[in-house]
């Protein structure tokens, strides 16, 4: 394993469930507030919801860049490791996915219940993840910290687990189940932070340790600039498309005209040939009709009147 993309990626997925962990507080706490603010500026005429819904549109963007920024991460440490931890961060990977179509879902009325579904399947696949982790020899050896982290990661997982099932009682469930949410929540934090710990690369000096401030900072400077490469590269590969696009559209334009042009020659032949074999019956028609008219306008003939025999020859 690379113990320099273990510890970038690592770094960039304490720093994105930093980001989406804090921020959705934020957006909570701002949510009443700009609807109220947009209320208001509803009754007074005005347009717009004022700053805080203005702020609280920001405040979603950023964690979707925070939960950007730890799936990107989760997919890398899938791909630089091997076997059953390979596998664990695949789940973790499958659960971010479950979580956002129970996000979706769970915002359409009549279907909240496919979300609750989603939810407890992606908290199945990080029991099942963390489990896993906790207990890899690999991760053991590599970083002894790390391991505690997973371990963390899991109980955090096991309280969030016994939130949702007590959360189906009346009264006390809503209540005992969100006071677990917010300690698993801690757990979560307490958990990355662990796991994002640096691991020293053999044969260099450790590098000094940071704030989380720095950590956050140096992490988003270097989204940005993989977001800018990502970006240049999507960017020649749509222009390549868009060019070959461009020629299978111009040879296919040329085809289709040389098609219409076999096509319209053919029907003009046809046209001619037919036009050719109506002047022809045209004329046919015409023959038979002043044939007829000629004989109607004929003289009739008389028959010849036969000699009559002298006076002499009838008296004898």
């Amino acid at each position: 394993m690379d113990i320099r993309i273990w510890n970038k990626e690592t770094r960039q997925a304490y720093v994105g469930t930093l980001l989406y962990s804090l921020l959705g507080i934020l957006a909570a706490i701002l949510a009443p507030v700009a609807g109220l603010s947009a209320l208001a500026s509803f009754a007074s005429g005005s347009s717009g919801g004022g700053f805080a819904t203005v702020l609280l549109i920001i405040v979603e963007l950023c964690i979707i860049v925070g939960y950007v920024i730890f799936f990107l991460a989760i997919k890398d440490l899938k791909n630089i490791t091997e076997g059953e931890d390979q596998s664990a961060f695949g789940k973790v990977f499958l659960s971010i996915i479950f979580d956002i179509l129970a996000a979706v879902f769970g915002m359409i009325p009549g279907v909240r219940w496919v979300g609750g579904i989603l939810a407890i399947v992606s908290c199945v696949l990080l029991l099942m993840a963390y489990s896993s982790l906790k207990k890899s020899p690999t991760i053991a050896q590599l970083s002894p910290v790390a391991t505690a982290g997973f371990g963390q990661l899991f109980t955090a997982e096991v309280l969030v687990a016994i939130a949702i099932v007590i959360g189906w009682i009346p009264l006390v469930g809503g209540i005992v189940g969100a006071i677990l949410k917010v300690i698993a929540w801690v757990l979560v934090l307490l958990g990355w932070k662990k796991v994002a710990t640096p691991v020293a690369v053999p044969g260099e000096a450790a590098a000094p340790e940071k704030s989380t401030l720095d950590t956050v900072k140096e992490v988003l400077a270097e989204s940005a600039v993989e977001a800018k490469d990502v970006a240049k590269d999507v960017a020649g590969k749509a222009a390549v498309m868009a060019e070959d696009l461009s020629d299978k559209v111009e040879d296919k334009v040329e085809e289709l005209s040389d098609k219409a042009e076999d096509l319209a020659e053919k029907v003009s032949d046809k046209v001619e040939d037919l036009a050719d074999k109506v002047e022809d019956k045209a004329k046919e028609v015409h023959a038979g009709l002043k044939e007829k008219i000629s004989k109607k306008d004929a003289p009739a003939e008389t028959p010849a009147a036969e000699d009559t025999p002298p006076a002499d020859q009838k008296q004898e």
